[in-house]
């Protein structure tokens, strides 16, 4: 099937299912939302890391060899990708200043 008759097959189907067209819009709503909001999602989970961060601290503090394996390797994991996006947009922001 080309994309002309998977146009058409859609159209159909539209047509004769309101409630498959209002699927549809639906989720490209959410699509456009998602693309849209993309920053504030990012915002929102340095907000939630930010929130968390010292109550896990207190947590752990005198028992971080008590964590389980998969929960120490999350962390690592964590704080390597944090590192990563800081170090790319620090050396990037030097970059700009030469």
């Amino acid at each position: 099937m080309d994309s002309t008759e998977m146009r058409r097959a859609l159209g159909r189907l539209c047509r004769d299912r309101p409630d498959f067209r209002e699927k549809l819009a639906r989720q490209a709503l959410v699509v456009k939302i998602a693309e849209r909001d993309a920053g504030y999602m990012v915002w929102q989970s340095l907000r939630k890391m930010l929130d968390r961060l010292p109550e896990l601290v207190a947590m752990i503090q005198d028992d971080a060899d008590e964590l389980e394996e998969w929960q120490q390797y999350k962390i690592t994991m964590a704080a390597e990708y944090v590192d990563a996006v800081y170090d790319s947009l620090k050396y990037s922001a030097q970059d700009d200043k030469f």
